[in-house]
């Protein structure tokens, strides 16, 4: 884990509490930086004291962390220390220990996808694929796995990354899109359909190759009439003629 997460073999890794701390400080210095931006738009272009110049540039990396208050209160200058430690909290997947379980086992999902071809493309190589019934009735199986192992992919990244649309700097509940009903439903509808028909055109491929069947296996000297290809002797006899 410290080797993926610091891409070192000493640094200490922080539990959950400490990195909750480190959140309740980093938003109590975010409201310094956010008192200071809402300063500066009140003066409206005009010169400000070096004091708020100094409070935003000394905070302003942490102000994405005071924006975590703004589900509980408009103003984060007017928040106060239960609604601090609530925000610091919401650095952690709500539910606890069974939410992070979520991208924790949802990337395992993904990585381990026993769809992954390696075993197939071997034996698909060494031309003994159709002497394995097993693993060509495992395959018919294993068809919906790619799409898990996508989904799965998808729920770790997206419950991996709450609260933030962007880490430190936007929270999701701050970038909430303004769009109506309408048009979300019109833009679900319009992927349904598309994805509805690309489904039904892919079906009929796959029947329709299901029913042509397997080419036949021949030997070199017999050839492959419905290709064109002359027995392997011909081709010999033909390249000593010329």
């Amino acid at each position: 884990m410290g080797l993926i997460g610091t891409r070192s073999l000493s640094t200490v890794i922080p539990g959950i509490d400490e990195l909750v701390k480190r959140a309740e400080a980093r938003i109590r210095e975010g409201i310094k930086a956010y008192d200071a931006l809402q300063k500066i738009r009140e003066a409206g272009g005009k010169p400000v004291t070096q004091g708020v110049r100094d409070a935003f540039e000394n905070n302003g990396v942490d102000m994405g962390y005071a924006l975590l208050l703004k589900r509980y209160v408009d103003d984060p200058r007017q928040a106060t220390d239960e609604q601090i430690a609530k925000a610091a909290w919401d650095t952690v997947p709500a539910g606890g220990a069974a939410v992070l379980a979520v991208p924790h086992h949802g990337g395992h999902r993904h990585v381990a996808d026993p769809s992954r071809p390696a075993p197939s493309s071997v034996l698909s190589a060494r031309r003994t694929l159709d002497r394995h019934r097993w693993l060509l009735k495992a395959a018919v199986i294993a068809i919906p796995l790619p799409w898990i192992a996508a989904e799965a992919g998808w729920l770790a990244a997206e419950f991996g990354r709450q609260p933030w649309v962007i880490e430190g700097v936007l929270p999701t509940a701050v970038a909430v899109s303004n769009i109506g009903i309408k048009s979300v439903l019109f833009t679900l509808a319009g992927f349904v359909a598309i994805y509805t028909v690309l489904l039904v055109i892919e079906l009929k491929l796959m029947v329709k190759a299901i029913r042509k069947g397997p080419v036949a296996e021949h030997s070199p000297d017999e050839g492959d009439a419905r290709s064109h290809v002359p027995p392997a002797h011909a081709v010999s006899t033909t390249g000593s003629a010329a």
